[in-house]
C-alpha cells in the first residue's frame, strides 16, 4: 500500500513538473480592495488582509518581510501580518540578499537591517537596492557611484549616471556625456568614449554606439563586431542579438553573422518569452512612415509560429498561455494560436502563471480554461509587472 501511495505521489509530481507547476512555490501578489492593500495567493485568498495604505509590490523578501505603509509612514511586517519594524520612514524598499533595505527620511537615503537598525546613515541624495555583488548605486552632490554594505564608496561618486552591473561584473558609467565601463572595484576598464551603451551579456559582449553606429565590444574594450548597425540590443539567453542593418531587422550571433533576417513587413522588440518565442508585428512601410497592423509570434529562427492576426499580444508564460487583444477585448491563446479564454475582458495580465482578468475596472482570477476562480472584485493588482 505504501509503495502504491509513493508511486501515485511520484506521478503527481511528474505531471506538475510537465505543466510547469511547482507545488511547493508560494505565490504572493499585492491587491487592493476598499481603498486598502493587502496580499493574496493564487486563489485570490487574503494572505495579508487589506488594511494598509500601500504594500510593496515585490511582496516578501527572502527574510520573509514585506514593506507596508500606514498613515503616511513605511515599516515592515512578516508573513503572519505581525509588525516587525514600526512604520517610521518616508519610504522603504524590499530587503536585498545581503539583508539590507534602503530607506528615506527627510529626503535623505540610508540602509537598515531586518531589525530596523540603521546600518548606513541617511546621507545620500538617492540610493538603490544592493545587487548580487553587494554593491548599491548612490547619489552624492549630484553625482553617482556605488557603496558596499558598510557604506564605503567602492566606485567613486564622480559619474553623471551609472548603469547596473552586467553578467561579467562590469558596470556602465557616464562621464562628460560619454559612456564607458568600470569593474566592481571602481577601476575604469573601458574608456568613456561612447555615445550610448548597454550592459554586457553572458557571452561577454556589450552593444556600444558611436557616430550613430552600433557595434559590440568585449570587456577589454576591443571592438569585436564592427560599428555598422543603426540599432542593436544586448545578446539574449539564446545567444542572439536583435539589430537593424540597412533598414532591415534581424538577429546576429556572437560572431556578428546575421543568422535571421526578418522581411521588411515584420518588426519585433526581440524579447523572447518563457516559450522561446518573440512577439512580431506586421507593418506597412511608406517612406519613413510605418503603420503597425497585426501582431503574432516568431521563434528563434525567425519563423512565424502564430500568424499576425491580433491587435496586440503579450508573451507566453509557463502555463502555456499568452494574452491577446481582438477588437478591444482581451483573452488568451494556447501555443497553437487557439483562443482558450474568450476575448471578453478589458485587460488580462498573467502574473506568476496566475491569470488576472479585468472587467468594469475590477480584477478577478480565472483558470486556464477561462473558468472563474474569483470574480472581479480587486481594485488593483500589482507585482511590479503591470
Amino acid at each position: 500500500m505504501k509503495a502504491k501511495v509513493l508511486l501515485i505521489t511520484f506521478f503527481i509530481a511528474l505531471i506538475n513538473s510537465a505543466l510547469g507547476q511547482n507545488t511547493n512555490e508560494e505565490v504572493y501578489i499585492t491587491a487592493k480592495l476598499g481603498g486598502k492593500e493587502g496580499i493574496i495567493n493564487e486563489k485570490g485568498e487574503w494572505v495579508i488582509k487589506p488594511i494598509y495604505d500601500s504594500v510593496d509590490e515585490d511582496c516578501f523578501a527572502s527574510n520573509g518581510l514585506v514593506a507596508v505603509k500606514v498613515a503616511g509612514k513605511w515599516g515592515f511586517i512578516n508573513k503572519k501580518g505581525e509588525t516587525v519594524i514600526n512604520p517610521q520612514f518616508d519610504y522603504v524598499a524590499r530587503f536585498a540578499e545581503n539583508g539590507l533595505a534602503r530607506f528615506n527620511s527627510d529626503k535623505q537615503w540610508g540602509y537598515i537591517d531586518a531589525t530596523g537598525k540603521i546600518i548606513i546613515p541617511p546621507t545620500f541624495e538617492w540610493a538603490g537596492d544592493f545587487n548580487q555583488l553587494g554593491l548599491a548605486e548612490v547619489q552624492l552632490n549630484g553625482k553617482y557611484g556605488y557603496v558596499n554594505n558598510t557604506g564605503n564608496l567602492v566606485v567613486s561618486a564622480i559619474y553623471d549616471r551609472v548603469g547596473g552591473f552586467g553578467k561579467n561584473d562590469i558596470a556602465s558609467v557616464c562621464l562628460n556625456k560619454k559612456w564607458g565601463f568600470v569593474d566592481k572595484k571602481g577601476k575604469m576598464v573601458v574608456d568613456a568614449i561612447y555615445d550610448e551603451v548597454s550592459n554586457f551579456a553572458t557571452n561577454g559582449l556589450a552593444p556600444v554606439k558611436q557616430n550613430n553606429q552600433w557595434g559590440y565590444i568585449n570587456s577589454d574594450g576591443k571592438i569585436v563586431i564592427a560599428l555598422q548597425f543603426s540599432y542593436a540590443m544586448r545578446f539574449n539567453e539564446y545567444g542572439l542579438a536583435l539589430v537593424t542593418l540597412n533598414h532591415k531587422e534581424g538577429f546576429i550571433d556572437k560572431s556578428g553573422k546575421m543568422v535571421v533576417t526578418l522581411p521588411s513587413t515584420l518588426t519585433t522588440y526581440g524579447s523572447f518569452d518563457e516559450n522561446g518565442w518573440a512577439s512580431v508585428t506586421l507593418v506597412e512601410r511608406e517612406g519613413n512612415v510605418v503603420r503597425h497592423l497585426k501582431e503574432g509570434f516568431i521563434d528563434r529562427n525567425g519563423e512565424i509560429v502564430i500568424e499576425p492576426q491580433f491587435d496586440a499580444v503579450r508573451g507566453f508564460y509557463g502555463n502555456g498561455l499568452a494574452a491577446v487583444k481582438i477588437k478591444g477585448g482581451w483573452g488568451c491563446i494556447d501555443k497553437t494560436g487557439k483562443i482558450v479564454i474568450p476575448t471578453n475582458y478589458a485587460s488580462i495580465n498573467i502574473v506568476k502563471n496566475v491569470i488576472f482578468v479585468e472587467l468594469y475596472r475590477k480584477w478577478g482570477i480565472v483558470d486556464k480554461n477561462g473558468n472563474t476562480i474569483i470574480a472581479p472584485i480587486f481594485e488593483e493588482i500589482n507585482d511590479g509587472v503591470f
